[in-house]
């Protein structure tokens, strides 16, 4: 469902700006309602926070900490099923930002209301959990069904796009989970989609940190080495007493 955060490289701004706005964070309350028809023709009734409602809760304290979020919906065909990828970038009056992803399966064969369905929730969960806000009710049965994505081609391949087909931490993800031949029940790959997005996570901290390491090593070696040689020139240019050499 949701996607590794990626982040400017500076946070020393946009950090404090985030936890000013958590810090005056509401649950955000409910305001529409939306009925399920079942198999059996009983349905259900749930209540949910419409996207207006979830901006209203949070635009003036967003507004006060110099930040403004800012949201892309691109869609992609997975072997069969089709995912709806909303970004959220938090974006600082400093310029630094904060981006994460929600993805939702939707079925192709889908009207329009429920394609509407499904790009309101991937705005509206991708905005919540780039700000950490909870809602009063769980509305993902307001999305559709999704197809199901059975074999592990079809997992592999919906990890990727969840990733923004970023093939090292998709390659990395699995191997970690190493989920098995398959073939997975819907559920079942959804799952894994959401543990790989997360352990992706965990790559990316490490391959960051690996190279953060590798740069402070290289900087200490070269100035070890500027040492040595400046050590080394000013033997060459001093007496047997120490004194320069004319």
């Amino acid at each position: 469902m949701t996607g590794a955060f990626r982040t400017s490289t500076d946070l020393d701004q946009i950090a404090p700006a985030l936890v000013a706005v958590f810090a005056v964070s509401r649950t955000v309350g409910t305001d529409a309602s939306a009925k399920i028809d079942t198999k059996g023709g009983d349905g259900y009734r749930y209540d949910y926070a419409t996207l207006s409602q979830v901006y209203g809760a949070v635009r003036a304290s967003l507004a006060d900490a110099g930040v403004v979020p800012m949201q892309t919906t691109v869609i992609d065909e997975a072997a069969g099923a089709v995912l709806l990828r909303c970004s959220t970038r938090l974006l600082h009056s400093s310029g630094q930002w904060i981006e994460n992803d929600a993805v939702v399966s939707v079925d192709s064969r889908g009207r329009a209301q429920q394609w509407g369905a499904a790009m309101s929730y991937a705005r509206r969960y991708s905005l919540l959990l780039a700000l950490s806000v909870a809602t009063g009710d769980d509305d993902a049965a307001s999305i559709p069904p999704p197809r199901p994505l059975q074999s592990v081609g079809q997992v592999k391949k919906a990890l990727l796009i969840a990733l923004s087909d970023d093939q090292v931490l998709a390659r990395a993800a699995w191997d970690r989970l190493a989920p098995g031949d398959g073939p997975f029940s819907d559920m079942e790959a959804h799952q894994i989609v959401r543990a790989g997005m997360m352990e992706a996570t965990a790559v990316q901290h490490e391959i960051d940190a690996a190279a953060r390491a590798a740069t402070a090593a290289a900087a200490a070696a070269a100035a070890a080495a500027a040492d040595t040689a400046s050590s080394d020139t000013s033997a060459d240019t001093a007496g047997p007493d120490g004194e320069g050499v004319e």
